[in-house]
């Protein structure tokens, strides 16, 4: 089994004043990536702040 992780830290002039366009900016930018099939990688905001990274963590089975 694995597991994805995401975290965005709304912070900075990028979410402001709301941070919902930003969010789902980031948001689809982390799906392209998934679909290209990267496992990992960084969040960067519109101003080119890092704000978050995300990963996927494979889970060995002990009974496989």
């Amino acid at each position: 089994m694995s597991t994805f992780h995401l975290e965005i830290a709304l912070v900075g002039e990028a979410f402001q004043p709301e941070p919902g366009p930003e969010l789902a900016r980031l948001l689809k930018g982390v799906s392209y990536q998934a679909q290209t099939g990267l496992k990992s990688g960084a969040v960067v905001d519109l101003n080119g702040n890092r704000v978050g990274s995300y990963w996927v963590e494979s889970e060995e089975r002990a009974d496989a």
